[in-house]
């Protein structure tokens, strides 16, 4: 029997023949996984102290390891970069129904999903 592993392989992203994170990989390009690889990693960190533990911040390291398994920044493709960087994101600020402030980010060119994500 083989032994659980939450970090590296977890069960609920490996249902189907393919893992999750190889599907996301496949369907991104190479700036954009690399993207989405550092915003994982930043969650993990941010989370860790209330949730987790030790192993958001093992998280956090697996995802870090996979962008830079991937090549450098540098390495990335000029056409897979251009589309990230004419359109940054832009933050909105909209009031929830307590009145506090909830921050959306719109991503220019991104499916129209209503304009926030």
């Amino acid at each position: 029997m083989s032994e659980v592993d939450d970090v590296n392989h977890p069960a609920h992203y490996t249902a189907g023949g393919i893992e999750c994170i190889d599907a996301m990989e496949a369907a991104l390009s190479p700036a954009e996984f690399r993207g989405f690889c550092k915003g994982n990693a930043l969650k993990y960190v941010w989370r860790e102290a209330h949730k987790g533990g030790d192993e958001s911040l093992r998280k956090a390291i697996w995802y870090l390891e996979r962008a830079v398994s991937r090549g450098s920044r540098e390495d990335l493709s000029a056409d897979s970069l251009e589309s990230a960087e004419i359109f940054p994101p832009t933050v909105y600020s909209l009031p929830s129904e307590d009145g506090v402030a909830l921050n959306s980010v719109a991503h220019p060119g991104a499916p129209d999903d209503g304009g926030f994500a």
